[in-house]
């Protein structure tokens, strides 16, 4: 378990992240965000992600968020969303200039 400060629509927020699972057949990941700022708002918090390699030898990588609001005025992670599809583009680009 860590405790990580992420950059969530502008602002950083803090809470801790541990693995679930790892699930190498599959190449898939499981993460649990919990405590911290992301309590406030989210009872459960879980990252799903997983590996798909193709046939050129590239990849592409699938992520699945679940989660469940502490109330219905509570609105959904669209914060969480933009950043994976930033950390994606990130991943991308780095592993582009290997």
């Amino acid at each position: 378990m860590i405790i990580v400060t992420k950059k969530i629509d502008g602002k950083p927020i803090k809470l801790k992240e541990k693995i679930e699972a790892i699930d190498k057949e599959n190449k898939s990941t499981t993460y649990n965000f919990f405590d911290g700022d992301i309590s406030k708002n989210y009872k459960v918090f879980k990252v799903f992600v997983q590996v798909f390699e193709k046939s050129d030898g590239g990849a592409s990588v699938k992520f699945t968020i679940e989660y469940e609001k502490i109330n219905e005025n509570v609105e959904a992670p669209y914060g969480f969303l933009e950043f994976f599809e930033k950390s994606a583009k990130d991943i991308d680009s780095h592993l582009l200039k290997a």
